[in-house]
């Protein structure tokens, strides 16, 4: 039986990516950041299992609520390692197509160019259901604004990306 789910997806991701840097506050962001934030938009679940900082507590309510999933998943690191092979192939169309700045890639961080994204697919983000969820909100507002790197960082409290080895 054949299943589909978004995970596999390069368009679906493409898609995710964009609405990520549509509402994102920064239009430059680090790759890291994106690829953890568009793994929490496809296993929203996961977000329970965040450690966040004291301070952030209250965040953690948005989360609460959130089903989970029917299926029996594997582990968030290995889900993680199967999505980065869609997430480079989406990096790439977008820079393909004009979508995010080439130069920047290369040095780690995507930039959005807004005013290359056609009509269509601005109305299409707009219409975006998940958009409008509060733990979307929470990971576009607040958990995008952690620190990444680093011992304390998004990379270490999700447990997806390493980060022993990062220049702090």
């Amino acid at each position: 039986m054949l299943t589909y789910h978004p995970i596999h997806d390069p368009s679906h991701c493409i898609f995710r990516l964009l609405c990520l840097l549509h509402d994102m506050k920064n239009t430059k962001i680090a790759t890291d950041l994106a690829r953890v934030l568009d793994f929490y938009v496809v296993f929203p679940h996961a977000l329970k299992s965040l450690s966040l900082p004291r301070d952030l507590q209250e965040t953690k309510r948005a989360f609460k609520n959130i089903r989970d999933p029917y299926e029996n998943l594997p582990t968030a690191s290995r889900l993680m390692y199967e999505l980065s092979s869609i997430q480079d192939q989406a990096l790439k169309a977008l820079m393909a197509k004009g979508l995010i700045e080439q130069s920047e890639i290369s040095s780690g961080y995507i930039a959005l160019r807004k005013t290359m994204i056609p009509e269509e697919i601005n109305n299409l983000i707009q219409q975006s259901t998940f958009r409008a969820t509060d733990w979307y909100k929470a990971l576009v507002t607040v958990i995008s604004e952690m620190p990444l790197k680093g011992k304390g960082g998004l990379k270490d409290r999700s447990g997806l990306l390493e980060y022993r080895y990062d220049n702090v």
